[in-house]
C-alpha cells in the first residue's frame, strides 16, 4: 500500500483509513515533511535506558512497574493506567470494549480510531468541524444519545488544540468520552491536557513515538476510571507491549524527562512560527497550530509540484472532511524551513511567491467565527457575584473579569503574565497631499526608534511588563542596519495615493493579510495570553478613516463625520483630509460595500496585515486589546469578514479621532479609558494593561461572601 502511494501519489488508496504520513517518504528519497517525528536526536538517558532492556528480553514483559511510574507521573493510583503498545493498539481496545451502539468520531482527525471501530463491526458517525471556524469543536453538534466520543487533542492533522472546557463539556451518563492527547506533549506545559481530570467517563491516551523518536518502539499509555481500565486490560493481548517499550515509558516518566519534554515543546513552538511566518510570507494559507505540524492549503495539484521539487509533506485528502488541495507540514528547524520555502520561491520575474496550486489565497468569505465560551462566562459571573465586594462594586472591572473567563475558557482567569504588542508600519501616499501635521519621513525614522526602544509606547510598554515587535510592511524606505526581522514580510515601499489610484493590488492585500495572521499564530506559539495592536504611519488616519467610512456605508457627502485632526492638523489641513477621503470614496464606489476590496483600494498593507492579525488572534482562541482609530477600524473590517470577531476584542481607550467612535458603536465596543490620547503607536492599549490585570486578579485572589460567613448564620 505506503510503497505504491508514495512512488505515484496519484494512485488511488484501497483503504485512505490506513494512510499515513510515511508512506509519503518511503523509499522515495524526499525531504520528509510528512512524519511528525521530532527531527532532534534521542536523550541519552532514553537511549541508555533501551540499551539496558535488551538485557530482560529473556523474560516475559511486565508493565506494572510502568504503569507505576505513569501513576506517579500523574497523580493517579496505578488502577488508572494501562500500558499499551502505542496509541494504536488503545483504540482496538476502546474499539472492542463493547457494543457501542452509536459511536462518534469528531473529523478531520486521525483516522485510526475510525479504522478501529469499523474492524470490529460498529457503523462510526462522524461530526465534522469546518475550516471556516478553525476547526473548533462545538460540544453541542455531538448527537445527545452517542455513546462513545473520540477526538484528537491536539487534533491530527488540523493542529486544533480544544479548550478543555468543551472536551469535557462531551461527557453524558452512560457516554465514554475518548480523548487522543498523542500530540500534547508538543504543548508547552501540555495545556489543555486533560490527564489531570476526574477520570469518570472519560479515556485519555498518550503515545511516546513522536516526541522522543520512537516510533518502532510503539510504546504509550491511557488513563481512565479503574473499571474501564480493568475491561480495556482484559481486551489486551497478553504481553503485548514489550520489555523494550515499558523501559520507554518509564524512562519518559521522569523528572528529568518532563524538564526535556517542555525544552522540546518550546523549540517546536519556535520551529513552528518559524515555519508559520514563512508559508505565510510565500502566499500560502495556513491554520493556527498548537502542536508539531501545520495544516496549509496549496489548492489542487499543489503537493504533486512540492514532490516533484523533491518535497514530500502529507497528503489530507484522507481525512475526512478535507479535500486534496490540503496538506499537513511537519514542523522542522528553520534551515529544513528553508528549503520548503525555496521549493515555493518564485520564478525568475522576481514576483511575490503564490501557492503551487493556484491564485494567492483568499480571504475567508463572512462566516461567524467561534464566540469566547460562553459556560466559562456564566460560572465566572457566579463566581464574581458571591465575591466579598458589594453587588456591583466591581463596575468595569467585573465586567472585564467575566470576559477573560470567557476567552480563556476557564474561571478564575489565568494571570495575564505574556502580553505582546506588534506594531505594523508602513507609509500612505495621501501624506504627500498635505493630510498630516508631518513628513512621511517621519516613519522611517519612528520605526528605528521603536528598535531602539526610545518612543513613547516602548516607555509605556516597560512599565507595563508588555513585550513589543515592530514589522515594516510598507514603509517607503529601506531601514538599513535595523534587525533583518523588522522587514522580513515587506509587502511594498509605501501605498498609492487612495484618492488617486488603489492602495494596493489585490494580491498584496492578500499577501498582508496572510502575514498578519502568521505574525498572531507566531506570538500565540511563543505563549502570548493577549495581544496588542499598534501602528506607525504619518497620514495613516486618513485611509483608516475611509475603511470606516466604506465599512459602515457611508459616502463621499458623509466625510465630516469620519474625518478627524489626526496628529493635529489645522484647518486648512482638515479641509484638505476631507476632500481626499470625499475623492477616494467617489472613486472607488461599490466597490468599497466589500471588505477585502476596501483594504485593497482604501487601506495599505499596514492596515491589512493589522486585519490578518485580528483574524489570526480570534482563530487562535486568544483576546485582543485593541488601541485607537487604526486598529479599531481593522477590528470593524476583521468583524466584516468574520462575524463574532469583536467578541475577542476589548478596546482600550478613546481616541479624539470620530471615525474611531463610530467603529466602536457598531462593534458594540466600549473604551477602558478616554484620555484624549491621539499619540497611537498601541500606546492606549497598552496603558489599558493594567486594568486587564486588576480584572484578573480581582477574581482570582478576592475571598467568596460565603467563606465568610458562617453556614448557620
Amino acid at each position: 500500500m505506503g510503497d505504491a502511494a508514495a512512488s505515484d501519489p496519484s494512485t488511488p488508496l484501497a483503504d485512505p483509513l490506513r494512510h499515513h504520513g510515511d508512506a509519503e517518504v518511503r523509499g522515495a528519497g524526499l525531504l520528509d515533511l510528512a512524519v511528525n517525528v521530532y527531527p532532534g536526536p534521542r536523550p541519552g538517558w532514553l537511549d541508555a535506558a533501551l540499551r539496558a532492556s535488551l538485557d530482560e528480553v529473556g523474560a516475559y514483559p511486565d508493565p506494572a512497574p510502568a504503569e507505576r511510574a505513569v501513576a506517579a507521573r500523574h497523580g493517579v493510583p496505578a488502577a488508572h493506567v494501562l500500558a499499551t503498545a502505542g496509541a494504536a493498539e488503545a483504540f482496538s481496545l476502546v474499539a472492542r470494549l463493547r457494543r457501542w451502539q452509536r459511536p462518534v468520531v469528531v473529523h478531520p482527525q486521525f483516522t485510526e480510531p475510525h479504522a478501529a471501530l469499523e474492524q470490529a463491526g460498529h457503523r462510526v458517525t462522524c461530526v465534522l468541524t469546518r475550516p471556516e471556524d478553525g476547526f473548533a469543536l462545538d460540544p453541542a453538534a455531538v448527537p445527545a444519545d452517542v455513546d462513545l466520543v473520540v477526538v484528537g487533542n491536539p487534533t491530527n492533522p488540523t493542529g486544533r488544540l480544544h479548550p478543555a472546557a468543551d472536551l469535557l463539556a462531551l461527557r453524558r451518563p452512560g457516554r465514554l468520552v475518548v480523548v487522543d492527547e498523542a500530540f500534547i506533549d508538543t504543548v508547552p506545559g501540555e495545556a489543555g491536557s486533560l490527564a489531570g481530570e476526574p477520570l469518570d467517563g472519560l479515556v485519555v491516551l498518550r503515545s511516546l513515538t513522536k516526541h522522543w523518536s520512537i516510533p518502532g518502539v510503539r510504546a504509550g499509555y491511557l488513563l481512565g476510571a479503574p473499571d474501564v481500565v480493568a475491561a480495556l486490560r482484559r481486551e489486551q493481548v497478553p504481553w503485548s507491549v514489550s520489555t523494550t517499550a515499558t523501559a520507554a515509558i518509564e524512562a519518559c516518566c521522569t523528572a528529568e524527562a518532563r524538564v526535556e519534554a517542555d525544552r522540546r515543546a518550546r523549540t517546536i513552538a519556535a520551529w513552528r512560527a518559524h515555519l508559520a511566518a514563512s508559508l505565510a510570507a510565500a502566499g500560502v494559507t495556513t491554520l493556527p497550530s498548537g502542536t508539531s505540524f501545520l495544516l496549509a492549503r496549496l489548492g489542487a495539484g499543489g503537493r504533486e509540484r512540492l514532490r516533484a521539487r523533491g518535497v514530500a509533506v502529507r497528503r489530507c485528502d484522507t481525512f475526512p472532511g478535507l479535500d486534496a488541495g490540503w496538506v499537513r507540514v511537519a514542523v522542522r528547524p528553520p534551515e529544513v524551513t528553508d528549503q520548503l520555502v525555496r521549493a515555493l520561491a518564485p520564478g525568475p520575474t522576481g514576483r511575490p511567491p503564490t501557492p503551487l496550486g493556484g491564485p494567492v489565497p483568499t480571504v475567508p468569505t463572512p462566516v461567524p467565527v467561534q464566540p469566547p465560551h460562553a459556560p466559562s462566562a456564566r460560572a465566572g459571573a457566579e463566581r464574581l457575584a458571591g465575591l466579598a465586594v458589594p453587588a456591583g462594586a466591581l463596575g468595569r472591572l467585573g465586567e472585564l473579569a467575566t470576559w477573560l473567563c470567557a476567552v480563556q475558557g476557564q474561571v478564575p482567569p489565568r494571570p495575564l503574565d505574556d502580553v505582546r504588542l506588534v506594531i505594523f508600519a508602513g507609509d500612505h501616499g495621501v501624506a504627500r497631499h498635505g493630510v498630516s501635521a508631518y513628513p512621511p519621513d517621519i516613519t522611517g525614522a519612528m520605526v528605528r526608534t521603536f528598535v531602539a526602544g526610545r518612543a513613547g509606547v516602548n516607555a509605556l510598554a516597560a512599565a507595563h511588563g508588555v513585550r513589543v515587535r515592530v514589522l515594516d510592511l510598507g514603509v517607503d524606505a529601506d531601514l538599513d542596519g535595523l534587525p533583518a526581522e523588522v522587514g522580513a514580510h515587506k509587502v511594498r515601499r509605501g501605498s498609492g495615493a487612495i484618492h488617486l489610484e488603489d492602495a494596493l493590488t489585490a494580491e498584496e492585500t492578500q499577501r498582508a493579510v496572510a502575514v498578519g495572521r502568521g505574525v498572531a499564530e507566531q506570538e500565540v506559539a511563543a505563549g502570548a495570553q493577549l495581544l496588542l495592536s499598534g501602528d506607525m504611519g504619518i497620514g495613516n488616519t486618513t485611509p483608516a478613516a475611509a475603511l470606516v467610512a466604506a465599512n459602515l456605508g457611508l459616502g463621499a457627502s458623509d466625510v465630516a463625520e469620519v474625518a478627524g485632526r489626526g496628529t493635529g492638523v489645522d484647518d486648512a489641513g482638515l479641509a484638505r483630509k476631507r476632500e481626499v477621503l470625499g475623492a477616494a470614496l467617489e472613486r472607488v464606489g461599490d466597490r468599497a460595500a466589500d471588505p477585502v476590496e476596501s483594504l485593497t483600494a482604501l487601506g495599505s498593507a499596514d492596515l491589512a496585515a493589522t486585519v490578518g492579525y485580528l483574524l489570526g488572534a480570534t482563530h487562535a482562541g486568544v483576546p485582543v486589546l485593541l488601541d485607537g482609530l487604526m486598529s479599531v477600524a481593522c477590528a470593524l473590517v476583521a468583524e466584516r469578514i468574520a462575524p463574532g470577531t469583536a467578541g475577542w476584542c476589548v478596546a482600550g481607550h478613546r481616541s479624539p479621532e470620530p471615525a474611531q467612535t463610530l467603529a466602536l458603536e457598531r462593534l458594540g465596543l466600549e473604551p477602558l479609558l478616554d484620555l484624549g490620547l491621539r499619540l497611537g503607536e498601541g500606546s492606549g492599549a497598552v496603558t489599558a494593561v493594567p486594568l486587564l490585570r486588576s480584572a484578573v486578579a480581582l477574581l482570582r485572589d478576592v475571598a467568596q461572601l460565603r467563606d465568610l460567613v458562617p453556614t448557620d448564620a
